[in-house]
């Protein structure tokens, strides 16, 4: 039975597992499938990981064909309840419905709405458990489950229990509630909060021997099995006896303290307004009483959550713990057993007592201080946490709210205590200007900006490192901020310059060699490795090819790098590594590693996968063979153009850094290789300053008189061409084609010589340009390749067209055109093809061919995504309509040319803009 609408679907899983759709209940598979559902049911609206659905479904133990599995799963699922009610999206599952469909979450809302001041807390709180059927989760197989979700889901119906009954006693219903209190403290002989309840109901009921009796049961239990006295509510019920009979019990126990171990705030808090939101967000809606705030070394966690539970400390009235767990450190962590000595002491359990005696297990003594913080609003810091497993046992009881810190993202913590999460990631350049300015003064940044932002750039924005060098800057307030920039951008690592003397803490690079050496050799060896590459992001593939191994692998370690914060994922496949983390990785692998054989991989991937979208970005460019790749690379393949562009796009700043980065680690070849396949794509994009970078770089190692220089002269001409510097580009071109010449190299002879024409038709010496262009074609007639003499027909009737010679330009743009059209993979050309057509029909009044050669050239333009060539062609468009009397249509031709490339810096734009700018004004005149 399919869902017919979201609204309609309702979810039960407080008791055994039910799907209603239409208020008709629906038969659900067993087994993992049951299990699955419910896992998207208890984050229903919400998108769960794969990673997490496998840890719900197997646990510690998933088989090797897991995600498979999960695919299966669901869609046994999907064929139940219908398409739309389970979609797939960002790497897992999202149950669509909303939260209110699930009785778990309208039980949480009721007893979130009882709390609200001037409402009839029990009635809601009745309403809130009727929707009890039983054990919550019944019928389902999960370990993760039944281990971890439903204890915490009956921790919360027992304290809405706990509270009804008080509210009962309250209300002056003594007997029944009696009655119910019996049940349940045999059902939870060590539930104090229960036993002071049933106590007070009896004394209140004038049951006074009836009340000793109770009470004597359970401070005998605590006692025996736990080596405790009874706690807060329990002392105060035997006061009150006390106080009644006049006899002479046990003294009770001093008052239980009220803690208030947060540290002391850190002066000049900076910025992390929308961390602090998205806290006081959880505490408001309490639907989550863990938080995880978790990020790198020296970014801040610890900082953000003291400053923000000294805001909210008053919420809190019970007392607010913190506890340093030392996961990450100099010393080994905090054992469970201790911290939980620790908590318990500080909540009053020991009162002056040894901590033999404290139940022995972990376990007893999780359970001890749950029932000590039962009832109690407290707020507890559990500091620089390890792990799930160190955090868990260490949780308090449902009425506090727990905000954990760690460097590890405590993925456990989240799916098992459903615990909200709130990174800490970098500052933004306005929360670390800010910073700088509170300690070395406003006015050192304001009289030096452009220092101050690359003194913040180096710091990669990391707090730690800022204060540190803040610091640094306070103590020689006569130092200028560019000579301490000078500094700090001198030779040697510059790790060295952050380490403020004052300890471990202090050192930035101790801080996160803590996190580095937890870390599992393989997993540290992709992380040194990574700290290499010379882009700003790294894509799966090629981190696999660094590393020289599968993509399955790498995804994995690189999950494990980002699960502790070493390593930020910013899309599916993409992840950064930050500056200051890349420099640490970097130190450590010229330490550690040979990395020769992993510099090799990734330039080869590089070159061969950049080969690869080449040929369909530049189909009818020759290029030279490449070779093998190195063992263990796999460049990645193409199936079309979009394809081809989109991962040249994303991958450009890579590429435009590899060539530096290979020329100074020592591979000219694929320094000089990268350069001349990037010269077609950054002409699409007129990336000039980087063209010529890259270029001379690639010169600056190419050999004297081999066809790797000859070509790239023959590019770096081309873009001295295109940016007006015409004499330059000739002496390129001429000696590129001697280089050519004498390596027996016709094709790339003719390229040369065709693009001299066009940079002689650019000086207005067209016999010249005539001549070259001759030459170029008649060498590729001489060489019968019929691809690159339709690329010499449109060179020589560019030389035509621009020499008067309308009818002969015509005719060879249509040979050209003619030839292109039979080639496949040629869209782009014939594009040029038909712009230069409407180009020339235009020239001679032809206008109505002249559109239609246009609005051809445009949606192939569109179609091989070349922005620029499309704008200029809508520019064209545009004067043609003006001049077919379309005012209208010419207007939203020029509108779209303009929008096209709003971002491009193309001089040949801005000139067509104007002289289009320079016709409308006539028109309007």
């Amino acid at each position: 039975m399919a869902a017919s609408a979201l609204e309609d679907v309702r979810i039960a899983l407080l008791g055994p597992v039910t799907v209603s759709l239409d208020g008709s209940v629906v038969q659900l598979p067993g087994g993992r499938a049951r299990s699955l559902l419910a896992a998207l049911a208890l984050s229903a609206g919400t998108m769960i990981s794969l990673d997490d659905i496998v840890g719900v479904l197997w646990d510690r133990e998933p088989p090797a064909q897991a995600v498979a599995s999960v695919y299966s799963l669901a869609s046994r699922l999907r064929s139940q309840l219908g398409g739309h009610f389970l979609t797939r999206a960002a790497g897992g599952y999202r149950l669509n419905i909303a939260r209110e469909s699930v009785d778990l979450f309208r039980f949480r809302e009721l007893v979130s709405q009882s709390r609200t001041p001037g409402g009839d807390e029990l009635a809601l709180l009745r309403e809130a458990e009727a929707l009890w059927r039983g054990t919550p989760l019944a019928g389902v197989r999960s370990r993760h489950l039944q281990l971890y979700e439903v204890p915490r889901i009956q921790e919360e119906r027992l304290a809405v229990t706990e509270r009804r009954l008080e509210l009962q006693i309250a209300a002056g219903d003594y007997a029944e509630t009696i009655g119910e209190l019996r049940e349940l403290t045999a059902m939870h002989p060590q539930r104090e909060r229960l036993w002071a309840a049933l106590v007070h109901a009896l004394h209140l009921a004038g049951r006074q021997d009836d009340a000793y009796a109770a009470y004597d049961v359970i401070r005998t239990r605590l006692r025996d099995n736990l080596g405790a006295d009874p706690g807060a509510g329990l002392a105060a019920e035997l006061q009150c006896l006390l106080a009644v009979g006049g006899e002479t019990v046990e003294p009770a126990p001093a008052d239980v303290p009220q803690p208030h171990q947060l540290p002391p705030v850190s002066g000049g808090f900076v910025g992390r307004t929308g961390h602090l939101a998205m806290l006081d967000q959880v505490l408001t809606e309490q639907r989550f009483r863990v938080v995880v705030v978790d990020g790198a070394g020296g970014v801040g966690k610890t900082t953000l959550a003291t400053h923000w539970a000294h805001q909210v400390a008053d919420r809190f009235p019970d007392g607010q713990l913190y506890l340093n767990l030392r996961g990450f450190g100099g010393t080994a962590p905090l054992p469970t057993e201790s911290a939980l000595e620790l908590l318990l002491n500080s909540v009053g359990t020991l009162q002056g007592r040894g901590p033999g005696m404290l139940p022995a297990d972990v376990e007893a003594r999780s359970a001890l201080f749950r029932t000590r913080t039962a009832g109690r609003r407290m707020l507890v810091i559990l500091d620089n946490a390890a792990d799930t497993e160190q955090v868990l046992p260490l949780l308090p009881a449902a009425d506090c709210l727990t905000v954990v810190t760690s460097r590890n993202q405590l993925r456990g913590l989240v799916v098992r205590g459903r615990a909200a999460r709130v990174s800490v990631r970098p500052f933004s350049p306005d929360e670390s200007s800010q910073l700088l300015a509170d300690v070395i003064g406003r006015q050192r940044t304001v009289a030096e900006p452009d220092a101050a932002t690359a003194l913040a750039d180096l710091c990669g924005h990391l707090p730690l490192a800022l204060s540190i060098f803040a610091e640094r800057a306070a103590r020689f307030p006569a130092a200028s901020l560019a000579a301490l920039l000078d500094e700090l951008r001198g030779p040697g690592d510059r790790l060295d310059a952050f380490d403020a003397g004052g300890g471990d803490d202090t050192s930035l690079r101790t801080l996160l060699s803590w996190s580095y050496e937890q870390l599992h050799e393989p997993v540290a060896r992709t992380f040194r490795l990574l700290g290499r590459y010379p882009g700003d992001s790294v894509s799966i593939a090629a981190a696999a090819a660094v590393t020289g191994q599968s993509i399955a692998v790498t995804r994995d370690q690189l999950d494990q790098l980002t699960a502790v914060n070493l390593l930020e994922q910013t899309s599916l496949d993409r992840y950064e590594l930050h500056d200051l983390l890349k420099s640490y990785a970097a130190g450590r692998n010229r330490a550690e590693d040979d990395a020769a054989a992993a510099d090799r991989r990734l330039l080869d991937w590089l070159l061969h996968t950049f080969a690869g979208a080449d040929r369909f970005i530049s189909p009818g460019r020759a290029t030279e063979p490449l070779g093998t790749p190195a063992d263990g690379v796999t460049p990645l393949t193409f199936t079309g153009l979009a394809a081809a562009l989109r991962w040249c796009e994303t991958e450009y700043r890579t590429l435009r850094q590899s060539v530096a980065w290979a020329a100074e680690h020592g591979f000219p070849e694929h320094c000089c290789r990268i350069a001349w396949l990037l010269e077609p794509f950054a002409f699409r994009g007129k990336h000039w300053q980087d063209f010529f970078a890259i270029h001379h770089t690639a010169l600056d190692v190419a050999g004297r008189n081999c066809d790797l220089r000859a070509h790239l002269l023959n590019g770096l001409a081309n873009a001295e061409d295109e940016t007006g510097e015409y004499h330059l580009a000739k002496r390129h071109f001429h000696e590129a084609i001697r280089i050519f010449r004498d390596a027996g190299n016709p094709v790339g002879e003719s390229k040369a010589l065709s693009n001299l024409a066009l940079c002689e038709l650019n000086l207005r010496e067209y016999q010249l340009a005539r001549d070259y262009a001759v030459r170029s074609l008649d060498i590729c007639g001489k060489l019968g390749n019929v691809s690159l003499s339709a690329t010499r027909l449109d060179t020589l009737a560019e030389v035509d067209f621009a020499s008067g010679n309308i009818s002969a330009a015509i005719a060879n743009w249509r040979r050209a055109l003619e030839i292109n059209r039979r080639l496949p993979g040629h869209e782009n050309v014939q594009a040029i093809n038909l712009h230069n057509l409407g180009k020339a029909y235009a020239s001679i009044g032809r206008h109505d061919r002249a559109v239609r050669c246009l609005r051809l050239a445009i949606e192939l333009f569109r179609l091989t995504a070349d922005q620029r060539a499309e704008a200029l062609a809508r520019l064209q468009l545009g004067e043609s309509l003006l001049e077919c009397g379309q005012w209208t249509a010419a207007q939203a031709e020029w509108r779209r040319a303009t929008e096209a490339v709003a971002d491009l810096d193309d001089p040949k734009l801005v000139e067509a803009q104007a002289r289009l700018a320079e016709a409308v004004a006539a028109v309007h005149a």
